[in-house]
């Protein structure tokens, strides 16, 4: 779309579960990794990220990693801008959740800007959702479950094409 303002070049999303012995009991850790290049002013606002914590009445999710680079290209140099932990806030958003913003530095026209985050939960009766497109075009987007084989999921998709899915 020539006249987008930016674009997602990638979007990748992971849920890989793993089983804690301290509670007895499955988690999961759920990674997702973005890539989006700003190509006008009036798309800035995409330095500006926020994910939401569920919080259970005896347990809440986690965050274990977030990371983030801006990558700008100056006199002939690319500059890189590290996400820094003042820039990331957790606030509590309603009773169930908690939101955490971050803002990626140094963003400008032209910037390319690269976060990462992951979360951790005990609430494995619902996965995250995933949005394969965007309000803004989406180059690349995937998004893998590793699942035991003794759980089963609903699967509720929307749109029109395919999705595939391997079974190994």
């Amino acid at each position: 779309d020539s006249t987008a303002g930016a674009v997602v070049i990638k979007d990748i999303g992971m849920v890989e579960f793993k089983f804690n012995n301290n509670n007895s009991r499955f988690e999961y850790t759920y990674t997702k990794k973005t890539r989006i290049k700003i190509f006008n002013s009036n798309q800035l606002e995409k330095a500006n990220q926020q994910f939401f914590l569920y919080v259970g009445e005896s347990d809440e999710e986690s965050v274990s990693k977030i990371k983030g680079t801006t990558y700008n290209f100056e006199n002939g140099k690319t500059i890189e801008s590290e996400l820094s932990k003042e820039a990331v806030f957790k606030d509590k958003y309603d009773d169930k959740h908690k939101v955490v913003k971050f803002t990626m530095p140094k963003v400008q026209v032209g910037s390319i800007i690269e976060f990462e985050y992951s979360i951790n939960s005990n609430f494995i009766y619902s996965l995250p959702n995933w949005k394969f497109q965007n309000d803004i075009p989406v180059l690349k987007s995937n998004y893998f479950l590793e699942i035991p084989e003794f759980y089963t999921y609903r699967v509720n998709a929307k749109g029109y094409v395919y999705l595939n899915k391997k079974i190994l």
